[in-house]
């Protein structure tokens, strides 16, 4: 059984995270994660989206593969664990590009280098 000592510690820590606005990390096994992704992949069938890196079709009868769909974060997990379950935070997109994109920011076109001519 925890110490009063360890108790105030704890409960220190914890308000000091409410305060700043942290909030805790939201893993992908998560049943709210499971819950969002069903019904975005629904959403991108019926409109049947286009990887928004690549701009290939996405085949949304794979389950698994390099194909498949996969809900891809605009703003990562890993800096922005508050936007994780966002619905405008999600992007489609298939599992090798989204992957091999890892924990980068989407660049907003307009930012894109143009060439002078």
């Amino acid at each position: 059984m925890p110490t009063r000592a360890v108790k105030v510690k704890q409960a220190r820590v914890q308000s000091t995270r409410a305060a700043r606005g942290l909030v805790p990390y939201v893993g992908l096994d998560s049943r709210a994660w499971r819950e969002l992704k069903r019904k975005f992949k629904g959403h991108c069938k019926s409109r049947n989206m286009q990887c928004h890196i690549c701009r290939t079709p996405i085949d949304y009868t794979l389950t698994s593969g390099r194909w498949a769909f996969e809900a891809d974060h605009k703003y990562p997990r890993k800096l922005y664990p508050h936007l994780t379950l966002t619905w405008s935070n999600l992007l489609p997109s298939n599992v090798k590009c989204n992957r091999s994109r890892q924990a980068k920011a989407v660049m907003p076109q307009e930012l894109w280098i143009q060439p002078d001519w």
